[in-house]
């Protein structure tokens, strides 16, 4: 697997391992989950962003970590397989396994989960507050849209799922994005529309690293 060069040498079997159960649970590949790990936090099972309190290996956000029943403080003293385990309660509860073909829909899962499986076209936000989701939230919309700037790859006051993987391709050169245009899956629950993880500020304050 790519990078479990960076896992700890006496639990590096075991945790390969469950790199690749649960990416047969997501349907992704290891590789997938592993590339994305690496970005979020390069393999730091106590990686802490201050200005929003994201942690851990996915860079949870507090918010989606009470979700999960625990906390941030709690993730950083998960050890890799648990650390693991919750990422599968999160792909679960999004109720996205089976629907992630490759790192790009890895990342738009922590970062944005309604767009999962759309088309390169379809619009998270803009600087006007609109959106292809069922967001109705156009203040929320805005600050989506200020806050992750930076993924605006062509400065269109626009951040579509083509932004996100035009981005992911310079953060992640190791991922496959073969299968970009996968199949429309529908909305995740209005509760599931903002996600996790991901490495850009969000209107909870993370900042693109």
């Amino acid at each position: 697997m790519i990078f479990e060069n960076l896992i700890r040498a006496e639990v590096r079997a075991e945790v390969v391992a469950r790199f690749k159960t649960l990416a047969r649970f997501i349907g992704c590949s290891a590789d997938d989950i592993a590339i994305v790990v690496k970005g979020e936090s390069s393999f730091n099972l106590k990686a802490y962003n201050s200005s929003g309190g994201a942690s851990g290996w996915f860079q949870w956000m507090p918010a989606t970590a009470a979700d999960l029943g625990t906390t941030t403080a709690q993730i950083r003293n998960m050890n890799e397989l648990q650390q693991l385990d919750l990422y599968e309660k999160y792909i679960r509860r999004l109720g996205l396994q089976g629907k992630i073909r490759n790192v790009l829909d890895l990342y738009l899962a922590n970062f944005f989960p309604a767009a999962v499986g759309q088309k390169l076209t379809f619009l998270i936000a803009d600087k006007d507050g609109k959106t292809d989701t069922r967001i109705t939230d156009t203040a929320w919309l805005k600050k989506v849209y200020s806050q992750n700037a930076g993924l605006d790859q062509n400065k269109d006051g626009r951040i579509t799922v083509g932004d996100i993987q035009a981005w992911c391709k310079r953060i992640f050169p190791e991922a496959n994005f073969n299968n970009t245009e996968v199949p429309f899956f529908g909305l995740p629950s209005s509760s599931s529309l903002s996600g996790g993880g991901g490495k850009s500020k969000k209107p909870n304050g993370k900042k693109e690293k």
